[in-house]
């Protein structure tokens, strides 16, 4: 499947809504197999610029349009398609979802029929995995006010439904390989060592995550969030010749700083972040 996601992601939104939920999985589970060939040969792009990046300390944007505030919300349609699979009623029993009810839903492992590498794979964790690798996506802030804003309440809605998976040992070990690819993902994610300066923060995605690993894996959680506190864009202004981004020649803002709106909900998340990790860290004297 080579196709533009947030295209193939409309496309699986189009077979549920039309009674189609089989056929639905079915390309959903073959755009995250893609998905995942793509962050494999990622990081062995990087592995190769990796010595170059790091001594620039500078990268250009690799994705310019973000899946996270994106109009056709790819990652959102996708989360919800396998995480409908997995649903329980009061009974017991698998149902479609009613998104109008206010109950917390139940959820449990439904194995992937087929078309996944791993059988003993489940939608549940693939639900998650997608909306990590969608949220971790190293991409640049949109222009404009409306369009900063649907990326953060995007996230934010995106984080909410993550928060209704109950953390068993399945969806644990998912959330640290992502995490751990993520680190490592250079910069095609928004987690690795060099980021471009206006690249989407990482701020209140990392508080999440933060919080699932820190009772799993706390050496993890804390190596990512502390990678998440930065904000590129309030550091040293890069050099006049920067090119890298690709509105730079119609800017009107005279100071350093692009347009962003959306700044002080930004530095409030940062800050959000550091209680959480300064809550967590009282009495472990090698973490403060």
């Amino acid at each position: 499947m080579v196709e533009h996601v947030p295209t193939a992601c409309a496309r699986v939104d189009a077979l549920r809504s039309h009674g189609y939920p089989k056929e639905a999985l079915r390309l959903t589970v073959a755009i995250i197999n893609t998905l995942r060939l793509q962050q494999q040969r990622q990081l062995e792009i990087y592995k190769h610029q990796k010595k170059e990046l790091l001594q620039r300390g500078t990268t250009t944007i690799t994705n310019l349009e973000g899946w996270v505030g994106h109009p056709l919300d790819p990652i959102g349609c996708l989360f919800l398609t396998l995480t409908e699979a997995c649903r329980l009623n009061d009974e017991g029993y698998l149902e479609v979802s009613d998104m109008n009810e206010s109950r917390a839903p139940v959820y449990q492992h439904v194995p992937v029929a087929a078309g996944c590498p791993d059988s003993s794979e489940s939608y549940l964790s693939l639900a998650m995995e997608v909306a990590l690798m969608g949220m971790g996506q190293q991409r640049v802030m949109p222009e404009g006010l409306y369009a900063q804003d649907k990326v953060c309440r995007n996230e934010e809605q995106l984080l909410s439904r993550l928060q209704e998976l109950q953390l068993d040992d399945e969806l644990v070990q998912t959330l640290q390989k992502q995490c751990i690819l993520l680190l490592e993902g250079g910069p095609f994610s928004g987690l690795g060592e060099v980021i471009h300066r206006e690249s989407v923060p990482m701020h209140t995605f990392a508080k999440y995550l933060f919080s699932a690993l820190l009772p799993h894996d706390p050496d993890l959680s804390y190596k990512l969030a502390l990678r998440a506190m930065r904000l590129p864009v309030l550091e040293n202004s890069t050099s006049a010749g920067d090119t890298s981004h690709p509105h730079h020649m119609v800017s009107v803002v005279p100071s350093r700083y692009p347009r962003w709106f959306t700044l002080g909900h930004l530095e409030s998340q940062q800050c959000e972040l550091a209680s959480t990790m300064l809550t967590a860290a009282k009495g472990e004297h090698r973490k403060t």
